[in-house]
């Protein structure tokens, strides 16, 4: 029987492209880079590239963050502009909310009847700033941020501080993302039931299937997950 559940926050609570694409030109606009559609497409190839090597476990959050502002501003011309522009993108960032469909309803729902968790790699600070200006924080009974948790999912070590923390069996715990890697493999190595968000209907070649699989987070709400 289902008593809790982990949300994760990227691309499952919040749209991160849609974020970082209004944190991009914001920044761009900061430091001073002249910014078109090709400018952005730039970014988002290197971005994309490092969270795919980052997933793999070959990259940390803070690494990624580091990397992509240096190689970004590196393809722009600017080098020197490198931490300017990091910091920038990361306080645009910090304040973005761009729900994924039916993500602020569903949480708010799904609290009434779970203790909810956030989940997620990424940084501390930013995170809950991110929670707190959409509004969702207090439906949050805990955050769990690998920043402050001090490792990355899909490591074990983030499983297991995070149950040791809020004091349920794994198999009690369910753990919602949209990473495969991440999410699903992590958390189920662990011992955590498994739902993966698969709006984009992308195929599981990992081996390991998820105890469920949504196409939206508004099926999170008729899932039967206390009739096991």
């Amino acid at each position: 029987m289902i008593k809790a559940i982990f949300l994760d926050i990227d691309d499952t609570i919040f749209d991160f492209s849609q974020c970082a694409c209004g944190a991009f030109w914001e920044a761009c606009a900061a430091v001073k880079i002249t910014a078109v559609e090709y400018t952005w497409q730039t970014f988002c190839r290197i971005d994309t590239a490092l969270w795919d090597i980052q997933k793999a476990g070959r990259l940390t959050i803070a690494e990624v963050v580091r990397f992509r502002a240096r190689r970004f501003t590196e393809a722009v011309n600017a080098p020197e502009q490198a931490a300017a522009f990091q910091q920038a993108f990361q306080r645009a960032l910090s304040v973005r909310t761009v729900f994924v469909p039916d993500a602020n309803r569903v949480i708010r729902s799904l609290s009434s009847r779970f203790p909810l968790y956030a989940a997620s790699n990424g940084m501390q600070e930013m995170q809950l700033s991110r929670l707190k200006s959409a509004g969702l924080l207090s439906y949050f009974s805990d955050v769990f941020i690998s920043d402050e948790i001090g490792f990355e999912k899909p490591d074990g070590r983030f499983f297991s501080e995070c149950l040791h923390r809020i004091h349920f069996r794994p198999e009690e715990v369910l753990m919602v993302g949209d990473s495969l890697q991440s999410d699903i493999v992590g958390g189920a190595k662990s011992g955590l039931k498994t739902c993966w968000l698969n709006m984009a209907k992308r195929p599981n070649p990992s081996g390991v299937i998820p105890d469920y699989e949504i196409r939206g987070l508004l099926e999170l709400l008729t899932l039967h997950v206390n009739d096991e």
